[in-house]
């Protein structure tokens, strides 16, 4: 705040004095206040949409119908610590927890799109009546946006479909019921995810084309692909979307230093499948498609590394380990079964505390680095990420063999078995998640030029993917394990455990989420800033990883075996043209920071090459172009070059000075 200069008071004579001043003398000027420059006033925004919803059962006879609710979102400057996310509502409970999530992800979402610090702004929706779903996602999210930027939004508009973290827009269900209920509201524009021109009437059970029932009511529906195309069509302004610089490519050191450690993985799975052959014909049988598996990823690295690729070719190389590793100590274990019982095999998997101890000396090694540029704090945050999938999976095969040991009498052989084979799974997965991140700190560290980030930064954006990840999990919850719940009758609790058992995404997200809530670690004692990494890692997994179950069991509709494993899409347009905007946003956001974050890149480049693989590799690709996406708007915002590439590229009109007051500074 500027402030006053002191001006001195004019000095008085006493009051006993005569002042003799010469009749041609001139009086002195009156003192003049040196006038104060305000401190700019930031103003917020508020901005009312059009919420959709469907209701079952809300007829007499029972059938689908569809509706429109205003909502108005408010988004004002503050300067208390920590994200604040408010709601108002005329009803009791009449936010249902997948609306609320979804108001979270807008927020969040927004900051991200926006490069805004979330803790420097309170988000407020307000709603009339009653809604649940997780629909409104990308709407909340332009509603959010407008408020921040100073737009408009018709009132004759509306909007349905989720967001994801590159700004693609995902698909939703019962469209058809709510271009039925937009139309008798008088909506006139109506946009959906693209992949979706055609859904299912929940009331004929017929697939119906969107377009057209839109167009038989009065309503234009468009399908959109992501926020910016929505935003413009909504508003009609251009959503600041800053361009990066084309093509980044790794130092050829690091090219270089990349192949050499795929050749060192490729020579591990080749000792891997050696010693499994040493086993006997029985045992080999066992795990023949294991090894094939890993001997055919084998080969893709090899290719790679004759194309010169190298970030590909180490992809594929500890992706073989990953195959081979397990196989060939499930091989071991079935081994000394078959030759000396059940008992050896728990002696065995017990004897694997060493995996404990390499997890123990990485964390040692995060907590002593010194981090010295942005990229290295990119690259550490990542590390830590992967050093939490592997403390998961080691706490997970701790607490199951210490129930194992208690209650192996008690259980028939078949099932101790079993258990024994998750157990080394658990033990082996940690190992190479560890080794995977040591050659990641290997490679990575010790590039790039600009200052790292500051402590507050750090904190700053661990609490939004946090805040990010938490939402996603609870929209989540909310609509596949609430919907498997109900379908089988059974409490949430159950189900959630039953997939965290399934599915390993899920379980990862969990641990993780639980962890960046704590913010703590009993792996090693950790600083101030380090425990600032570990919290980003920790929530950078939370968010990702409950993105990708949102788009594999609500989005996409992913089709699943007994494994769940996938096998295809419902959705498979919706796939494609994630992809492709995936692989742009990826590309785009890459080239923001001055410096390029080598993890991002490493990313993006792998995520090329999986993304014409299988339904398996697909959802990997996906995953991968988000990542990169993430870990490249990290940077931009420690460094504050997302903020200022935002900034340059506002359209006029648009509230500049919000964006300014709230945006991160970087040093």
């Amino acid at each position: 705040m500027a402030t006053a200069k002191a001006v001195a008071p004019p000095t008085v004579a006493p009051a006993t004095a005569t002042a003799v001043v010469p009749a041609t003398a001139t009086a002195a000027p009156a003192p003049t206040a040196v006038p104060v420059t305000p401190t700019p006033v930031v103003q917020g925004g508020k901005v009312t949409i059009n919420t959709l919803y469907v209701c079952e059962g809300c007829t007499s006879d029972g059938k689908a119908t569809g509706g429109t609710e205003p909502a108005t979102i408010t988004v004002a400057p503050k300067t208390t610590s920590g994200v604040s996310v408010l709601f108002g509502n005329s009803e009791v409970g009449g936010m249902g927890n997948q609306w609320q999530a979804a108001a979270w992800t807008a927020a969040v979402q927004s900051a991200l799109l926006l490069g805004l610090d979330p803790s420097k702004l309170s988000f407020t929706y307000q709603y009339q009546g009653r809604v649940d779903g997780p629909s409104a996602g990308a709407l909340l999210t332009i509603g959010t946006l407008a408020a921040i930027l100073g737009d408009t939004i018709p009132k004759d508009f509306a909007m349905t479909g989720t967001i994801n973290p590159d700004g693609t827009i995902g698909p939703v269900g019962g469209i058809p019921h709510k271009i039925d209920g937009a139309a008798k509201a008088g909506i006139k524009t109506m946009l959906v995810p693209v992949g979706q021109r055609t859904d299912l009437d929940e009331n004929t059970k017929q697939m119906v084309d969107l377009v057209r029932r839109g167009q038989d009511q009065g309503v234009n529906v468009q399908l959109v692909s992501n926020i910016y195309d929505a935003y413009q069509i909504a508003t009609g302004k251009a959503l600041p979307q800053p361009q990066g610089a084309a093509n980044p490519s790794f130092p050829s050191a690091v090219s270089d230093k990349m192949s050499a450690q795929a050749s060192t993985w490729l020579a591990t799975n080749a000792s891997n499948e050696s010693r499994a052959k040493s086993f006997s014909a029985e045992v080999q049988k066992q795990f023949a498609a294991d090894m094939s598996a890993a001997d055919k990823t084998a080969q893709a690295a090899n290719q790679a590394l004759q194309e010169g690729n190298a970030p590909v070719a180490l992809e594929r190389a500890e992706e073989a380990v990953q195959t081979s590793l397990p196989a060939e100590r499930d091989a071991e274990l079935y081994q000394t079964i078959v030759d000396r019982g059940v008992k050896a095999g728990i002696a065995q998997v017990q004897a694997s505390s060493s995996t404990e101890d390499k997890l123990n000396a990485l964390y040692d090694r995060l907590r002593a680095q010194d981090t010295k540029t942005a990229s290295d704090a990119v690259t550490l945050m990542d590390a830590y990420s992967n050093a939490i999938i592997a403390e998961h999976s080691v706490a997970d095969g701790d607490a199951q063999t210490a129930a194992l040991v208690k209650n192996a009498a008690t259980m028939k052989d078949s099932d101790v078995i079993d258990a024994l084979f998750v157990i080394n799974d658990d033990y082996t997965n940690a190992e190479t998640f560890v080794d995977v991140t040591t050659t990641e700190l290997d490679l990575f560290l010790g590039q790039g030029s600009g200052s790292p980030p500051s402590l507050d930064t750090l904190n700053g954006l661990g609490e939004l993917l946090r805040q990010a990840g938490q939402a996603n999990l609870a929209a989540f919850n909310a609509t596949t394990v609430a919907d498997i719940a109900q379908q089988y009758n059974v409490r949430d609790e159950v189900v959630e455990q039953r997939l965290a058992n399934l599915d390993g995404v899920y379980a990862d997200a969990l641990y993780a989420s639980q962890l960046a809530a704590q913010q703590t670690t009993s792996k090693s004692q950790l600083t101030q800033s380090q425990q600032a990494y570990y919290v980003l890692g920790a929530a950078l997994d939370t968010y990702a990883l409950s993105t990708e179950l949102i788009a594999k069991y609500y989005s996409l509709d992913a089709q699943l075996d007994k494994n769940f494993d996938i096998t295809g899409y419902g959705r498979e347009t919706a796939l494609v043209s994630m992809l492709n905007l995936g692989q742009k946003s990826a590309d785009s956001a890459l080239g923001i920071p001055k410096d390029v974050p080598l993890p991002a890149l490493y990313y993006a480049d792998n995520a090329d090459f999986s993304r014409n693989g299988d339904a398996g590799q697909q959802m990997d690709a996906m995953f991968y172009y988000w990542q990169s996406t993430i870990l490249s708007k990290v940077m931009a915002n420690m460094t504050g070059e997302w903020g200022q590439k935002i900034q340059s590229v506002v359209a006029p009109g648009q509230n500049a000075r919000l964006l300014q007051a709230s945006a991160y500074k970087g040093n």
